[in-house]
């Protein structure tokens, strides 16, 4: 019937429209993702060049206490670059897996430190989703930590080192422990003390506990997290 042929008619022309959309869809789709490439590319390689002339400044520093300052400047942008990294490779941009990010910071700061370092320092937990803006605060603090144990545990020599990641009523913990000499009375502790460390902590809501004894330190951080990140990991 003429209502048939008509119905087929619109039916056909409004396939053809869809068909066009999608294909328009497809092509900003590829068009985005092209451009998203060529933003994480610069990124990329912008946090190279400050590492870079970080890791130049810090060997041509005289002073010792500076160099040391510049090889935590640069492990600092290290670690903003490594998350970048994983939140370009992800699929929840949201979060990130605090435990895998950990034992990726964990090789990447090995490589620094020397390969006397391999296998000194051990990351255990279970898979943890943690949103990305927290991720990356507390993962400066933990170099924090790691880069005072290093300097004091074991009086500059390696030593086991190890990061535990809790998932917690409120939150997260995240534990940093050695095996060395503890802390004595009055001594410098940077990472502790430093404004970064405490100005994170506060600015998360968390808090720092210190067990130091001859048999060695434990740092534990607790911070609350307020909701699971969306796709948390079970």
């Amino acid at each position: 019937s003429d209502l048939e042929l008509l119905q087929t008619q619109k039916l056909r022309e409004v396939n053809a429209h869809l068909l066009q959309a999608l294909s328009e869809k497809e092509v900003l789709l590829r068009q985005k993702d092209l451009l998203m490439q060529e933003v994480n590319h610069r990124v990329q390689n912008s946090l190279q060049l400050v590492n870079a002339m970080l890791t130049l400044q810090a060997q041509e520093a005289g002073d010792a206490g500076l160099r040391a300052q510049f090889d935590l400047a640069s492990d600092r942008i290290m670690a903003i670059a490594m998350v970048h990294r994983r939140l370009w490779q992800a699929d929840h941009i949201q979060s990130v897996d605090f435990t895998f990010y950990m034992q990726e910071l964990r090789d990447g700061l090995i490589e620094t430190w020397g390969p006397e370092w391999r296998g000194q320092v051990t990351v255990h937990g279970q898979p943890f989703l943690v949103p990305t803006d927290i991720a990356v605060v507390l993962a400066l603090v933990v170099i924090e930590l790691l880069m005072n144990a290093v300097k004091y545990a074991y009086g500059g020599r390696p030593g086991p080192i190890e990061v535990r990641i809790e998932k917690t009523p409120p939150g997260l913990r995240v534990i940093v422990k050695d095996q060395g000499v503890g802390m004595a009375a009055g001594s410098p502790a940077q990472g502790l003390g430093s404004r970064l460390t405490r100005g994170v902590i506060d600015q998360l809501d968390g808090e720092l506990k210190v067990d130091s004894s001859a048999q060695g330190t434990s740092i534990a951080l607790s911070v609350p997290l307020a909701a699971s990140p969306p796709g948390e990991l079970q």
